[in-house]
């Protein structure tokens, strides 16, 4: 518990509910769902784009030729 209290204090949460999305600061968990929403929603896109994406999986078809994965 006290190791839980401690990266709560690194990411700088003070109360609880709170929410830390991708290292952000924290924000309250007392939100409107439609908040909460749209914070997420916010938040979980600007993650997406500055994530590196790897290359399409391959997978072998029936003759055992790789192609890209669907």
């Amino acid at each position: 518990m006290r190791a839980d209290e401690r990266r709560a204090a690194k990411y700088g949460v003070t109360g609880v509910p709170s929410l830390v999305i991708g290292g952000q600061p924290p924000v309250s968990g007392v939100q409107s769902p439609e908040e909460l929403h749209r914070l997420l929603t916010r938040r979980l896109a600007a993650l997406d784009s500055a994530a590196p994406h790897p290359p399409p999986a391959k997978m072998a078809d029936d003759r055992g030729d790789q192609r890209p994965a669907r």
